[in-house]
């Protein structure tokens, strides 16, 4: 069962950011579009889109601007199983992101100190 560390929403940009979360999982609803590198595959990023990062995976991507996203940071037990890196949520996206972010939470409690991505490192 997973269980939740972060739920919030967070901006990124702009310019290039790279960071990962070694031992926790990642949710990423995405209501941009961008180029990014997640775990070592190229992605075109969608508006509308969900991305799974698995722990400790490297995301690099560019961002013209600040761009604002909804994610869920998670600990996750269990045998592994194949999951898509990201998928088109299509006309439940909006649904999706509200239902999430109305979950925000962090290790400090609701919208603590723990609700943003760790960078390791970024440049622009």
């Amino acid at each position: 069962m997973p269980q939740p560390v972060a739920i919030a929403v967070a901006g990124h940009g702009p310019g290039l950011c790279h960071y990962a979360l070694p031992g926790l999982w990642q949710l990423h609803l995405n209501p941009y579009a961008c180029r990014a590198e997640i775990a070592g595959e190229m992605l075109d990023i969608r508006p509308g889109s969900a991305g799974i990062t698995p722990p400790g995976a490297v995301m690099r991507y560019r961002m013209g601007l600040q761009q604002a996203h909804t994610y869920a940071h998670f600990l996750a037990t269990g045998d592994p199983v194949d999951v898509l890196i990201l998928v088109d949520c299509g006309r439940d996206f909006a649904m999706i992101e509200q239902r999430t972010a109305q979950c925000g939470c962090s290790a400090a409690g609701p919208a603590g100190p723990a609700g943003g991505d760790t960078a390791v490192g970024s440049a622009a």
